[in-house]
């Protein structure tokens, strides 16, 4: 347990209130500094998107050989968050981060940053001191973070959209328990709609039951690929809503427990039943499963 002390600026918007500071590599290696919480295909807790080792790897090239000619750049700040409090010091400006209090921190962006300067430190100890811009958000709930991610992520750039749907779907499923934060009118919409709560539980159950055409079928969010997989879970999940979320298809009026055995129906009656509107990418003979 370590306690930090860096000079910072005090920055609000709103009711999210943001220290601006920097961070020493070193400071990124001490343990249980901070966590991602990469969104699990298996039960859709976390957000985050899988590591890109492979781009994590190339800046740590870049940095490392940075390092001897002094010329290494990184000007663009890692987001990290946490839900207590950092106490602040008018006077001077400063944050103390006791790790032992505050830590682990939420990275919210920037994983890629954070993971390939930790493994520039461990090509050359140097890297250590290389110093990085962080905005660090205190006192933000889970949820909130959550939801900064995905602003974050697709108002300046884009992630997975598989991604996007779990996240939209977790906020949904939270509307009536928690308080969500302000989000850009075109995510919130989506938020209080809901479809994809309804539309991902159809593509789960699709891909996990005995006896479903789509049976290990579907690529999910952060999932490994594996043999066998045809599509992935936002273009079934997107063309669910687009053909059987609509008000003239007798699909979408009824309960979820009919959704899913009309869904898992195979041959004839799955191309009749209740006279549905089945695209060709979503129609189990439209693959060769064999």
């Amino acid at each position: 347990m370590s306690k930090i002390t860096r000079p910072a600026s005090l920055v609000r918007q709103g009711d999210l209130v943001l220290y601006t500071t920097s961070l020493k590599v070193a400071d990124l290696l001490l343990p249980d500094f901070y966590n991602i919480e990469r969104l699990d295909p298996n039960n859709g807790e976390g957000y985050q998107r899988l590591l890109n080792v492979s781009r994590a790897k190339k800046l740590a090239d870049y940095i490392v050989s940075g390092i001897e000619t002094r010329d290494a750049f990184l000007p663009t700040s890692i987001f990290m968050a946490t839900n207590k409090e950092i106490p602040f010091n008018p006077t001077n400006n400063t944050i103390e981060i006791d790790t032992g209090v505050i830590c682990p921190f939420s990275i919210v962006d920037g994983q890629h940053r954070a993971e390939g300067l930790k493994m520039a430190a461990l090509k050359d100890a140097r890297v250590n001191e290389f110093e990085i811009p962080v905005n660090i958000a205190v006192k933000l709930p889970d949820l909130h973070q959550i939801a900064h991610f995905l602003i974050v992520n697709t108002t300046q750039k884009s992630v997975d959209s598989s991604v996007s749907q779990q996240i939209v779907a977790r906020l949904s499923k939270s509307i009536d328990v928690e308080k969500i934060p302000t989000l850009p009118n075109w995510i919130a919409r989506l938020v209080e709609k809901g479809e994809d709560v309804k539309a991902l539980s159809l593509v789960v159950y699709l891909n996990e039951t005995d006896g479903s055409p789509w049976k290990d079928r579907i690529y999910m969010a952060n999932e490994e690929t594996k043999k066998g997989q045809r599509v992935t879970q936002s273009t079934f999940a997107d063309k669910i809503k687009q053909y059987y979320f609509v008000e003239d298809n007798p699909v979408y009026h009824l309960d979820e427990q009919k959704q899913k055995a009309i869904f898992t129906t195979t041959g004839k009656h799955w191309q009749t039943s209740l006279e549905m509107k089945i695209p060709s990418c979503l129609s189990p003979l439209a693959y060769n499963f064999s």
